[in-house]
């Protein structure tokens, strides 16, 4: 054979395309392969595995390992559930033979993709993780491993840690999928991250249980997300919904339902002394959880940030709607604290609870929040602050919280019990003013500035519309575009004047941020026009010396939100005072 044979028959090999192929596994019927196992050994890169639906069991059906290859193996449709329903991988496990569904323990990828089966029964075998012998992801295993996991339902599995699925280092992402009644003697009902960044997206947990941390699900260590899910009805000592310890995990646009625990019915967010973890709760609804001993709707211990959350009819025996606890400095903003400690439609609930307390030290920043109609018997049905807590409550709505089954009564809206338990107010619209704040055993006020007590004219607070009436336009929820009312709401621009006003309708008739959990939003109700002055730093609808008094404390004062900060750079100096005195003969509405 002459030399350039060789070279063209080499190049002919060379440029040969090697094709992905489909493989079919089916147990009853013709196929490639009678179990997965077989067809993943058989695999290469690239390659799909189709299972026909039936069920499957014994070896090769279980205990199945990805081997570290970038391939798929998924129902004949994954996007049918029917199809998914009757694609199953039955583990057949007992307390005698342990197995589990599926496991990613060789650096498996995003091109490593389970999609479309059902894993049931599976229990997992001992693993030594950590240093911790123990069994780990009842249905799938992923350790170094960062598969995808869709469309699948994985129910009836168990183990200590992670029912039905445990993740450890690893980055997987885990979405469209179904996690019911899967169980964990420890942590982790349905799904326990360690150290890891799972992705956690548009799932359903549903009656799944863990003896200790998060009933659904568990982030520990880690920067997990979890986004778009629907958690309902698990059970769980802490976080019977989601648990967070130690991370920086987001839990974003979910909702969270009926879920029971001790600490933290829906959410439990927690961090070790001196550890200063900030996880993320943005736009969730939570509501109807349970929390026996702290935290029916949420539970937080770090330095966790709430943001537009409804948080609604759950029952705590310590904070029916959230527990802020131990040297913390987390915040809350632009949420609807309402109607906790109450069972709908109306009555009190066995534990009560107040909207929030906050005790042990925690300096929560609560700022354009609405906390009204929560219920409980004692004092501080909206807020109760206790053991030494000292929290910052700005441009906040406290109206309508009833104790002993009335508004009115002394320390309705706020308790201070113990001391040094202490609270600053600023800019706060509360029934019944300062004067109904109750102070117990040396609990006391600090810094006091801005308060209003006015009806705040909420739009319909019996089905939860807190958005301000507003003869210049109030945003509809139900019928998505601006109305306008009879009424104005005197909550409006009556925020912090040093405050940006954020994402309010850019109107020039606006010049203050609105008080209550839409002030700073784009659905903040528009602002008549010459209805607030900058200038009126005290909310008294005079401007005087006494406004003039809190520019001077506020002098060469720098950083965000001092309320004679008037030009909002800052910075407060000549050029606040140029726009204070600019101001100073203005005239609008009367006080109310």
């Amino acid at each position: 054979m002459s030399m350039r044979t060789v070279v063209i028959a080499l190049t002919a090999f060379v440029i040969t395309p090697c094709f992905a192929r489909i493989i079919i596994v089916d147990d009853n019927g013709p196929a490639d392969f009678n179990n997965i196992q077989a067809a993943i050994n058989d695999a290469n890169s690239g390659d799909t595995i189709i299972v026909q639906t039936g069920t499957y069991t014994g070896p090769g059906n279980r205990d199945i390992d990805f081997l570290g290859k970038s391939i798929t193996v998924q129902s004949s449709d994954p996007n049918d559930p029917n199809v998914v329903a009757n694609t199953v991988i039955d583990c057949q496990s007992d307390a005698n033979n342990l197995h589990r569904g599926f496991k990613f323990i060789s650096g498996e990828d995003i091109n490593s993709i389970l999609s479309g089966l059902t894993i049931v029964n599976g229990c997992a075998p001992y693993e030594n993780i950590f240093g911790d012998y123990n069994t780990y992801g009842g249905a799938v295993y992923c350790y170094g491993g960062n598969p995808i996991i869709k469309n699948c339902i994985m129910k009836n599995n168990s183990a200590s840690r992670g029912g039905a699925v445990y993740c450890g280092l690893s980055s997987a992402i885990i979405k469209d999928s179904n996690f019911m009644n899967n169980t964990a003697s420890y942590h982790g009902g349905a799904i326990f991250c360690r150290q890891s960044q799972v992705f956690i997206s548009n799932s359903f947990f549903q009656s799944n249980i863990a003896n200790s941390y998060g009933g659904a699900i568990y982030s520990n260590e880690g920067q997990d997300e979890i986004r778009e899910c629907n958690v309902l009805s698990n059970q769980g000592k802490y976080g019977a919904g989601i648990a967070s310890n130690n991370g920086e995990t987001k839990i974003i646009d979910c909702t969270i339902l009926n879920n029971n625990g001790d600490w933290g019915g829906g959410i439990f967010c927690y961090s070790l002394a001196g550890v200063l973890n900030s996880p993320l709760i943005q736009g969730c609804l939570i509501s109807n959880n349970c929390g026996y001993t702290r935290g029916g709707g949420i539970f937080i211990g770090n330095n966790a940030i709430t943001k537009d959350c409804i948080i609604t009819y759950n029952q705590g025996l310590n904070g029916g709607g959230v527990n802020f606890v131990y040297s913390s400095g987390p915040i809350m903003i632009n949420c609807i604290i309402s109607s906790n400690g109450v069972l709908p439609p109306g009555p009190p609930a066995q534990f009560g609870g107040c909207g929030i307390q906050i005790q042990s030290g925690s300096r929560a920043r609560i700022s354009n929040c609405t906390i009204s109609n929560n219920n409980m018997p004692l004092p501080g049905a909206g807020i109760r602050v206790v053991f030494g807590a000292s929290p910052v409550v700005e441009n906040c709505i406290i109206w309508g919280n009833i104790y002993a089954g009335r508004t009115d009564l002394i320390g309705s809206q706020i308790c201070l019990n113990t001391s040094p338990a202490t609270i600053t107010l600023l800019y706060n619209d509360i029934e019944g003013g300062i004067e109904n704040i109750s102070l117990e055993y040396g609990g006391s006020i600090g810094l006091e500035v801005g308060t209003i007590d006015v009806d705040p004219c909420f739009a319909d607070p019996c089905n939860l519309d807190f958005h301000l009436q507003s003869s210049a336009g109030r945003w509809d929820a139900n019928s998505q575009i601006w109305v306008q009312d009879q009424n104005t709401s005197f909550c409006i621009d009556a925020g912090n004047p040093g405050r940006p006003f954020f994402d309010e309708p850019n109107d020039s008739n606006n010049v203050r941020i609105d008080m209550g959990a839409y002030g700073g939003t784009s659905q903040s109700s528009k602002t008549p026009s010459d209805w607030r002055s900058l200038a009126d730093l005290t909310n008294d609808w005079q401007i005087d010396i006494y406004d003039f008094n809190i520019l001077a404390s506020n002098w060469l004062s720098t950083g965000c939100c001092f309320p004679g900060d008037l030009n909002r750079d800052q910075f407060v100096d000549f050029r606040d005072f140029a726009v204070f005195a600019s101001k100073y003969y203005e005239t609008y509405p009367a006080e109310p």
